[in-house]
């Protein structure tokens, strides 16, 4: 039996039975692999972060040369023997230039009570659908505010103790 080899759409290799094809004489194509992903249009990606109470904001900016849709995928990577957990976020984007954010929390608090805190340096890395790094980037994370904790009172004025001078008479 021949088979007709089609290019696949998103990769691989289709086998269909040449018979279906009456006016198609079966061939051999070469493999071919789905089309790059629009990397080549990626002029930039910029990361920055900002910290916020218990989590941890990445600010991702992309630029690219052509107005063409994508995805991106951010990775987290918590500090190391934390106990906290690597995690990964799929985001599209589009636009020529192109803002988003994802976050992390940085700081658990447990129904028992218990509290879980991720200091230390949080890596974070972008990659685009076909698993190139199209950024790297890293924070630290020193402390993460007490909710509990009531808010700081602005220092007052000492007042005077000093009892005024009688006056001679």
């Amino acid at each position: 039996m021949k088979y007709t080899v089609l290019p696949a759409v998103l990769s691989g290799l289709l086998l269909v039975n040449a018979a279906a094809f009456a006016d198609t004489p079966a061939t051999t194509a070469p493999a071919t692999s789905a089309p790059a992903a629009n990397t080549a249009k990626i002029s930039s990606v910029d990361v920055s972060f900002k910290q916020k109470e218990k989590r941890l904001y990445a600010y991702i900016h992309i630029t690219q040369s052509e107005n063409v849709p994508g995805t991106i995928t951010v990775k987290w990577t918590p500090p190391a023997h934390t106990g906290c957990t690597v995690s990964q976020y799929d985001l599209t984007y589009k636009n020529l230039s192109y803002n988003t954010n994802a976050y992390r929390t940085v700081k658990y608090e447990f129904a028992n009570g218990k509290t879980m805190v991720c200091l230390g340096t949080w890596n974070l890395e972008v990659v685009d659908a076909n698993g190139n790094s199209l950024a790297k980037a890293s924070t630290a994370v020193a402390s993460v505010p007490d909710d509990a904790a009531p808010a700081p009172v602005a220092p007052q004025a000492a007042a005077s103790s000093a009892v005024p001078a009688a006056s001679a008479g």
